[in-house]
């Protein structure tokens, strides 16, 4: 199987309400790309902050928005996966 073909995950980690990375088993389908953490739960962050976003209503929200560099996982995510298919 050719490496444009293999199957590919993308994983958001988090631990205790906080997201701890974004993970990838297939980082050169990810080249240039932009991965944005966008938190409406304002009251873990100082207000100065909070940026506005725009909604697709035309109406604005503040958040806390940060950009997360994607890292190579160490994660199993093929494994996860499928752990998941079997619960369902």
């Amino acid at each position: 199987m050719s490496e444009n073909t293999k199957d590919c995950h993308l994983a958001v980690v988090i631990e205790g309400g906080q997201v701890q990375s974004i993970v990838t088993d297939c980082p050169e389908r990810f080249v240039k790309t932009n991965f944005l953490v966008i938190d409406y739960d304002e009251e873990d962050y100082d207000e100065a902050d909070h940026i506005p976003v725009l909604q697709g209503d035309g109406t604005v929200s503040t958040a806390f928005a940060d950009l997360w560099p994607l890292e190579e996982t160490a994660i199993d995510l093929k494994g996860v996966v499928h752990a998941i298919a079997e619960l369902n």
